[in-house]
Parts: structure tokens; sequence; C-alpha cells
């Protein structure tokens, strides 16, 4: 688990590298992309958690409500993400909405990847 990690748009992960690191976009790739337009995508699928399900493995298996895109909107403190992309799985616990500051835009995230 990666812990207060700062996001900025337009990077991504890779879930096959260990240790997993932050690559600045350079096309359509990554299973976990954060866009110019404050949003996560990925070349997998997506589903945000309720906030009374578990942030588990096997929840991110059983959930089968895929999406290819989680607006800004639904990007606030708590929220908690599954990313299912290439033989890998990931959970996404969003620590800070959403920001601009002189630095640029960010979002600030925990990140568990399993295999």
């Amino acid at each position: 688990m990666k812990s207060d990690i700062r996001m900025p748009t337009d990077f991504y992960f890779l879930f096959s590298e260990d240790p997993l690191r932050l690559h600045e976009m350079n096309g359509p790739r990554g299973d976990l992309i954060y866009t110019f337009s404050n949003d996560f995508r990925s070349n997998g699928h997506l589903v945000r958690l309720d906030a009374d399900q578990p942030g588990s493995l096997e929840e991110c298996r059983s959930d089968t409500r895929y999406t290819s895109i989680i607006r800004r909107p639904q990007l606030t403190k708590g929220t908690r993400i599954c990313v299912l992309s290439r033989g890998h799985v990931g959970l996404v616990t969003v620590r800070e909405a959403p920001q601009e500051r002189d630095d640029g835009d960010f979002i600030t995230i925990d990140l568990t990847v399993w295999p």
C-alpha cells in the first residue's frame, strides 16, 4: 500500500510495476489514470464502492457495477474505487478531493494493489 500520494493530472500508474510509481501521460495507457478534467479513468474497469462496502480484494472482484470513468464530483474525501486491470486489482481511497494550487491540479490518494 502506498499512502498520501499526490497524483497530478495527466499522470498514471501501471499496477504491474513494483514499486509503484507515477508516469506522465504519453498516450492512452495506464491502469489508473488521473486526467486533465480531474477524473479517474482506466484501461480496465472502475467500480465506485458504496460507503458501507468493505474495501477488500473479494469485494472488488465481486462488484460488477463497471464504469470507465469516475468524474470529479464523485471524488470526495473517503471515496473508494476498485480498479480491475490486466490481472491486477487496485483499491483507491481518496484522502483529499481534487485541488488546484500554485503547483498544479492534483488529488491525494492511498493506493493498494493486489496481483
